[in-house]
């Protein structure tokens, strides 16, 4: 097995991304699966009828992309962030807000271990319900209102 293939995580696999209809600017990572023909014997020859590739969600992020060269110290590109924002329902901490954030920022003997971009916080602009925040707000109307065998026992 050559080199190249050695570095994939399935011999007959690629990278791939599919790109969405709501938001076409956000990729979803896909491992592409290219499937071996499908072989018959047909009045005593080989017929290989080609097999379509299946799409499988990747987990792994940039991680198994061989196109993409990752640098621990600077982080992942901020891929969702235009999305986020754009929404209009988030607004940008001027600074670091929580004691342990401020007291982990002014700890000089983290300093070897900091990475060159952190990106500041965002939060909810005020009277503005977050989609995720108003989802689970309402967890629990939803979850009164199924019947009592398919919600596990330390649930209910």
């Amino acid at each position: 097995m050559d080199k190249e293939q050695d570095k994939k995580a399935y011999a007959h696999a690629e990278k791939a991304y599919m790109h969405g209809t709501m938001f076409p600017y956000i990729k979803v990572g896909m491992q592409k699966v290219n499937l071996t023909p499908t072989v018959n014997i047909v009045n005593g020859e080989k017929v290989a009828t080609p097999n379509a590739p299946v799409y499988i969600y990747d987990t792994s992020g940039p991680f198994s992309d061989p196109d993409i060269e990752i640098d621990l110290k600077k982080g992942l590109p901020r891929m969702r962030e235009s999305w986020i924002t754009g929404r209009g329902d988030v607004e940008q901490l001027p600074s670091i807000t929580s004691e342990y954030g401020k007291m982990r920022r002014d700890d000089k003997s983290l300093n070897h271990l900091r990475f060159e971009h952190i990106a500041l916080p965002y939060r909810a602009k005020a009277h503005i319900s977050l989609p995720n925040l108003s989802a689970m707000k309402s967890l629990p109307d939803v979850l009164s209102s199924l019947p009592t065998s398919i919600i596990p026992k330390a649930n209910r």
